[in-house]
């Protein structure tokens, strides 16, 4: 069987705990589903980041036409303390 990996993660984005970034990519599992649907195919749903710096956990959601190809992203700012 063929299987494969895709990084997911680099820290915690929503729980930094010390640590001076966080990343995460959502390809199935998008926090929000009315913006992004989950993506089986290796596309990606949706990014999540945040930096040590400011504190602000910031999310792109990204959407794709019937061939797959990029039609329009959304970003959310939220302010994470």
């Amino acid at each position: 069987m063929f299987q494969i990996s895709l990084m997911a993660k680099i820290n915690d984005p929503e729980n930094l705990n010390g640590k001076l970034f966080g990343y995460e990519i959502r390809y199935q599992n998008p926090v929000n589903t009315t913006l992004a649907s989950g993506r089986y195919n290796g596309n990606i749903a949706e990014v999540n980041w945040n930096t040590a710096n400011d504190g602000v956990l910031r999310r792109y959601n990204y959407r794709y036409d019937p061939l797959n190809r990029l039609t329009c992203n959304s970003k959310i700012i939220r302010l994470w303390h």
